[in-house]
């Protein structure tokens, strides 16, 4: 189960990289979401070891396929 938190990252990253074939920086993220950059990091972080995004230091956050889904059931719901 997700935090609402959680589920407006991956709805996040979805609509940023929607249009797009390169993933989102940590920066454009956090002015998309309205907070930190370090508030992002710890929750890219969080997600990445639950196998929902692709991340590694310095580059460009992605989606996995699992949560590719997630992001678009949330995107749906709301």
């Amino acid at each position: 189960m997700l935090s609402l938190t959680e589920e407006n990252y991956l709805k996040a990253v979805l609509l940023i990289t929607a249009s797009r074939s390169e993933g989102a920086g940590t920066n454009e993220l956090a002015s998309h979401l309205e907070v930190n950059p370090a508030t992002v990091n710890n929750m890219v972080k969080r997600l990445k070891q639950k196998s929902l995004l692709h991340y590694e230091k310095y580059a460009k956050i992605t989606l996995t396929e699992q949560g590719r889904k997630i992001a678009l059931n949330v995107l749906r719901k709301h």
